[in-house]
């Protein structure tokens, strides 16, 4: 997507390990990712670091914080250097107003991060880690360019752990019994869900993973 012509938007690149944001600073911009990745990232009282999500090209940082002009309760750290546009959040919501697809695109960021959210914590609260974790697979594949569902090489196991608030060996133990049922396949350009209806069907608890 263009930004060039919204009034104050900047073309940005952020380093591996700089801030876009902040915890507790007050979310004047939206950052639509061109390239790369960023966490969000919570730390908690005693000092951990616990990835709330993580935001890959076509995603919107900071949608919820800067629609409703709120301070950051988090950071949003890059995971990889990332080329983004910094939009002003007014020039943003103004551009919407003419922009459809920018407005789409912004609903869906948000109702997704609060979907995922939500039912994570429902998740974990209930001890489904299987079911959160194939969750998080089938709602972040895409298509590439060869017409397969694939799950960006960001989410390693350490990711995936990471977001999922558990052991990595507990993820990894996980994803190599889907790859042994052939549900994935780990390859270099990241996961190919090789069977999304198997997959659903543990993500929605229509079935039970042992681990």
């Amino acid at each position: 997507m263009d930004c060039s012509k919204i009034p104050g938007a900047q073309y940005i690149c952020f380093k591996k390990g700089e801030y876009l944001v902040k915890s507790g600073d007050k979310v004047k911009h939206f950052f639509l990712i061109v390239s790369g990745s960023c966490h969000r990232v919570k730390t908690t009282y005693k000092g951990d670091q616990i990835i709330m999500s993580t935001f890959i090209k076509d995603n919107i940082a900071c949608s919820f914080m800067a629609y409703y002009d709120l301070t950051a309760a988090s950071d949003i750290i890059a995971a990889s250097t990332v080329y983004c546009w910094k939009i002003p959040r007014k020039a943003f919501i103004e551009e919407m107003e003419h922009n459809p697809k920018l407005m789409k695109a912004l609903l869906e960021q948000i109702m997704q991060d609060y979907f995922d959210l939500n039912l994570r914590f429902r998740f974990k609260q209930e001890g489904h880690t299987p079911n959160i974790l194939c969750h998080l697979l089938s709602s972040k594949a895409h298509k590439n360019s060869a017409g397969e569902l694939i799950v960006d090489k960001v989410y390693t196991n350490v990711n995936i752990a990471a977001q999922l608030g558990v052991h990595k060996v507990t993820a990894t133990r996980i994803i190599n019994i889907l790859q042994k049922e052939g549900i994935i396949e780990r390859t270099k350009n990241g996961l190919l869900i090789k069977d999304l209806e198997r997959l659903n069907e543990y993500a929605i608890m229509d079935k039970q993973l042992k681990y």
